[in-house]
């Protein structure tokens, strides 16, 4: 008698490819999900860019004053996009 795992696979080996097509070069999709220096400009004031910019090239802390602006200009970024729930989540740099 087989398991289900290896009817499964035995199954999976039988079945034909599906056959897609891709639209554009995939290099034009890179990155058209990213908050970056264009969208900031959309989104943001002139200060507040000015600000977020010079925090990200020094490494400083974004000043209090422009970070309810950044949040919101990222929110409201975000749901242009169709977002509908957001997440805070970490993802480990090692």
């Amino acid at each position: 008698m087989m398991s289900s795992r290896f009817t499964a696979i035995k199954e999976s080996q039988n079945r034909n490819a599906i056959a897609i097509q891709e639209n554009g070069r995939r290099s034009d999709l890179f990155g058209i999900n990213v908050f970056n220096e264009k969208k900031m400009l959309q989104y943001l004031t002139k200060d507040a860019f000015e600000g977020l910019k010079g925090a990200m090239d020094s490494g400083s802390k974004i000043d209090r004053k422009i970070a309810d602006q950044v949040a919101e200009a990222i929110k409201g970024w975000a749901i242009s996009m169709g977002a509908t729930h957001y997440t805070h989540w970490f993802q480990p740099l090692t």
